[in-house]
């Protein structure tokens, strides 16, 4: 799993400062490759521990696996901000991979009655009163929208044909 890049060669990626969902899910979209290039973890097995509603204890992981966890704790120490890493400080010192887990979770919960929630809300999109200038600005709001939302549930992106329905 190991990454042919070289990561020295690579800028660290920014801190965590904020826990808003937003701030969480662009953050973590960039520092899921940075992980998988250090060779700890693989953007599935971090998408897989996301959804996990189970506690990961540091006990139940072993040999290597077991490291790489202790090192994702180190990474994740380094690239949070106060208020982030109070998440973190109530997971086991060491268990990375639990840490990456309560830190997703509690930042970015994406459950499906969440997601269903986001995809009713587009569905059901107001585009204002009628007036043209209202129209504009509430159609860029639903891009914006729609972005997040594909961003959020990057298996379920919204399509074209759907978006078009909305707006007519």
């Amino acid at each position: 799993m190991q990454s042919n890049l070289n990561v020295k060669t690579l800028t660290q990626p920014s801190k965590l400062e904020s826990v808003t969902r937003d701030a969480c899910s662009s953050w973590a979209f960039g520092v899921r490759p940075y992980i998988q290039m250090l060779g700890l973890f693989s953007i599935q097995q971090l998408r897989k521990v996301e959804a996990s509603a189970n506690p990961i204890p540091q006990s139940d992981l072993q040999g290597d696996f077991r490291q790489k966890s202790e090192d994702l704790w180190c990474v994740l120490v380094n690239l949070l901000g106060e208020l982030p890493g109070k998440y973190i400080r109530r997971v086991p010192e060491g268990n990375g991979i639990e840490a990456w887990r309560v830190l997703l979770r509690r930042c970015c919960p994406e459950g499906g009655s969440a997601q269903s929630g986001h995809l009713s809300q587009l569905l059901n999109w107001s585009f204002g009163d009628g007036r043209l200038a209202q129209f504009g600005h509430r159609l860029v709001d639903f891009e914006v929208a729609r972005d997040r939302y594909d961003r959020h549930h990057e298996l379920e992106e919204i399509g074209g044909d759907v978006c078009k329905t909305v707006v007519i």
